[in-house]
């Protein structure tokens, strides 16, 4: 059985819990296992404590594939916003480590820069009526060192070489304010 590695906005917003109906949905919709990881969120934990934890949690998956009764070769990281960027961080770290082999990577409106200044950039900001200074604190708690945010495994547009990355389903909104 495939196995998708879900994870969820990393501010307490973002809880297990509260997603807890899509990740029952991708399941049943996508007939594959989901492993919603619950690592730490901010603020009170900082980059980079929930990529160990997604990390972790997705390692350990792979490890444990045969009692888990998934197929190791059918790995998925997927992910919402700053779940997102975490999913994409986790496919560029297992091809690069050889740890484990992710097969897809789900990004749902991903937010994979904040080294590059705020990314709200929409042309439709004032019509959706968005917050950039609230933008930039969940930024600033996710991330709150500078130097930190052009890291790679903060912010996956950062990252120099994306050859050989698993295949990406990205899905974002007709308004979405994290697209350019």
């Amino acid at each position: 059985m495939p196995l998708l590695v879900f994870s969820t906005a990393e501010v307490d917003a973002g809880s297990v819990d509260s997603y807890d109906t899509v990740c029952r949905r991708l399941a049943i919709k996508g007939s594959c296992a989901v492993l919603s990881v619950d690592y730490r969120l901010a603020p009170e934990t900082t980059f980079p404590g929930a990529v160990h934890d997604a990390y972790a949690a997705t390692l350990w998956a792979a490890r444990n594939a045969a009692q888990l009764k998934i197929s190791p070769a059918a790995i998925a990281v997927g992910g919402d916003s700053a779940g997102g960027n975490l999913a994409a961080v986790l496919a560029q770290m297992s091809h690069d480590s050889g740890d484990l082999r992710v097969a897809l990577q789900v990004l749902i409106y991903p937010c994979t820069g904040y080294g590059r200044g705020v990314p709200i950039v929409c042309s439709q900001r004032r019509r959706l009526h968005a917050d950039q200074s609230g933008h930039e604190l969940v930024c600033f708690n996710l991330v709150p060192s500078a130097a930190d945010r052009l890291d790679p495994r903060a912010s996956q547009c950062c990252e120099a070489d994306l050859s050989g990355l698993a295949r990406a389903l990205i899905i974002a909104a007709e308004f979405d304010p994290l697209v350019a």
